[in-house]
């Protein structure tokens, strides 16, 4: 009898993980929403591109180019996607423009995109986080936008640029904390970026205390080149995605990330994918020359050997289900991101280490 009794009240043992709930769609359609930031303080202005979940159900497919509102943009930007090799760049949206928004509240994300690449630069991994109930911000920044790329006219990478861009990311967290499109759980976000988009987040998560963890993508955020970020200011959680052939910030640029991987306040998680270049995890993988690596063939950084980059539209799924687990594992203390992220997904690729 004692045994029976033991038996019914022992708790059921958990449900194995199902590692696909990070990697598919979430369960909401997804909405966005532009906006203007006007930081009268630096007296810049910029668009703010927000995704987020949306109410109504709906099987969206669009042109990536129809999120640029502006005709002579969204044609140029249309032009660049036709001319660019087939498979490489992220040439479609499942966002909805100005969409009802779902109930909510929802923890929202600020993210900075990678010199030159505006508001497509991390389109899959935002998508990806509003269909899983995230607001996703991200600015097209002053002079580094991917209109600037395309008409050959960027700013100069500079620590000036580099802080401006962490400025950026400020701003856009006060206007969408002012002004959310969807309701929003006070408090509750986090910071990602793609290359200088990872030192502008290391700014913000550096300078800003309510920043609840950050994803640094393809960069380290501490970078002797743009003395704007120390790591020693950074105490929380951080997840370093190194693409393990990157001959943009080179063998060098990855050995800094995984210094300070090694050295940040835990948790942190360095994941390294085989095969992946500097645009591998971007939607503008391969849109302009400068954007190439990533897609197609190459050469090796560290030893010279031919090899093809990995499939761009994995590169950039790997991305967004790798930042998904990580503030899903931190932020929402959702213990099944921390187990996601120790698989190493996709196995083939991908190798992690957690402290």
């Amino acid at each position: 009898m004692i045994l029976l009794l033991t038996l019914a009240c022992a708790p059921e043992p958990p449900e194995p993980l199902d590692p696909t709930v990070f990697e598919r769609p979430g369960p909401y359609p997804v909405g966005v929403v532009e906006r203007e930031v006007n930081d009268g303080g630096r007296g810049v202005r910029f668009p703010l591109l927000i995704w987020y979940p949306a109410a109504d159900a709906y099987d969206a497919d669009f042109p990536a180019a129809e999120l640029y509102s502006d005709p002579t943009e969204r044609e140029r930007v249309a032009a660049a996607m036709l001319a660019a090799p087939e498979g490489c760049p992220g040439d479609r949206s499942v966002a909805v423009l100005n969409a009802p928004a779902a109930a909510g509240p929802f923890p929202f994300a600020l993210a900075s995109p990678c010199t030159g690449c505006g508001r497509l630069g991390l389109l899959t991994v935002a998508e990806h986080l509003a269909s899983h109930g995230w607001v996703v911000a991200s600015p097209e920044p002053p002079d580094d936008g991917l209109i600037d790329t395309l008409d050959g006219t960027s700013a100069a990478l500079t620590d000036e640029l580099a802080e401006a861009r962490g400025l950026d990311l400020a701003a856009a967290r006060d206007l969408l904390i002012a002004e959310p499109p969807a309701p929003l759980r006070p408090g509750v976000y986090a910071a990602l970026g793609h290359s200088l988009g990872a030192v502008a987040a290391g700014h913000l998560t550096a300078n800003d205390p309510g920043v609840r963890a950050a994803v640094f993508f393809a960069a380290p955020p501490e970078n002797p080149l743009l003395p704007v970020v120390d790591m020693a200011d950074i105490t929380q959680p951080t997840l370093f995605f190194i693409a393990e052939e990157d001959n943009s910030i080179t063998e060098l640029g990855n050995e800094l990330m995984r210094t300070q991987h090694a050295e940040a306040v835990p948790p942190s998680w360095r994941v390294e994918v085989a095969d992946a270049g500097h645009w591998s995890l971007s939607d503008v993988n391969g849109l302009d020359p400068r954007f190439m690596p990533g897609c197609g063939d190459d050469e090796r950084q560290t030893n010279g050997e031919p090899f093809t980059y990995m499939d761009p539209a994995l590169g950039r799924q790997t991305a967004a289900a790798t930042a998904l687990a990580m503030l899903h594992a931190t932020v929402l203390e959702d213990p099944r991101g921390a187990e996601y992220l120790a698989l190493g997904r996709p196995t083939e690729l991908v190798t992690t280490e957690a402290r």
